[in-house]
């Protein structure tokens, strides 16, 4: 494990290094993780120090917080890249250690507020890209108040490195789905008229 602790007016030091990188690329700063909603002090007052500056900022997180500080934090950023698993809470139980009852309560939440939400899905094969699942997606983000972006990351094993770097045991392996199945899973959550991609956004 490496790393070391850092003050808000620290972490906002070193990013500030890079305004006119961000002024002409039209980017900026990424809070993910892990899940940043893990210490949520430090990340609204980052977002607050930031957003003071003029920085665009996003967040990167599983939903998987508390409630208020999720909307407090979508409230402080431009952009929330919100995760989803699973619909089926026996499923997303099986797949994460935990039920997506919240996760789901809070995207809805989300949904009534004016900061843009890109959702984004890990297509694991098996897990969560068979028809039921997806047609339980589908119904799940077609009934939310917006129709937000959905965004398809097909599974990779970099995890798995992660995991052999740090002595843990070795997770389940799963293959990379081919474009062709992430396709074809895209179309039919299109058939939800839901705006899909398999390619990250620019």
């Amino acid at each position: 494990m490496i790393g070391k602790r850092l003050s808000v007016r620290d972490l906002v030091e070193t990013l500030q290094r890079d305004l006119g990188f961000y002024e002409e690329s039209g980017g900026g700063v990424t809070f993910t993780g892990g899940e940043p909603l893990a210490q949520p002090e430090f990340l609204i007052e980052a977002l607050t120090a930031l957003r003071s500056h003029g920085v665009h900022t996003a967040i990167d997180t599983c939903g998987y917080a508390k409630s208020e500080q999720l909307i407090e934090a979508a409230h402080l950023c431009d952009l929330v890249l919100y995760d989803v698993k699973h619909v089926n809470d026996r499923r997303h139980r099986k797949l994460t250690g935990v039920s997506n009852r919240l996760i789901i309560e809070n995207l809805r939440r989300l949904a009534g507020e004016s900061t843009p939400v890109w959702i984004r899905v890990p297509l694991v094969p098996g897990e969560n890209d068979d028809s039921e699942s997806l047609r339980e997606l589908g119904e799940m983000l077609s009934d939310l108040p917006k129709r937000y972006p959905v965004w398809l990351l097909p599974y990779h094993v970099l995890g798995l490195q992660k995991r052999e770097r740090l002595g843990m045991p070795q997770a389940t392996r799963f293959e990379t789905p081919s474009p062709e199945h992430v396709e074809r899973c895209a179309e039919v959550l299109r058939g939800y008229r839901l705006d899909v991609l398999t390619r990250e956004p620019k």
